[in-house]
């Protein structure tokens, strides 16, 4: 991959997510609904945390010239 197309992702780790659902299962009323986010991360960002992790060269932004 060579450019990062726009926008990016909500993440969170595992050990939230569960803490999360624990906390939902407890405590949530019919019909509700819950979003379980810990930060959101650009694309661009994202793809390049994954090339060094995979020691590969990292991306540019699809508007960066």
């Amino acid at each position: 991959m060579k450019f990062s197309p726009p926008g990016g992702n909500a993440v969170v780790s595992i050990e939230d997510t569960i803490d999360a659902y624990l906390l939902i299962m407890k405590n949530s009323k019919k019909e509700e609904n819950y979003i379980v986010a810990e930060e959101f991360i650009p694309c661009i960002d994202m793809f390049n945390r994954i090339a060094i992790i995979l020691n590969s060269k990292k991306i540019k932004n699809c508007f960066s010239k």
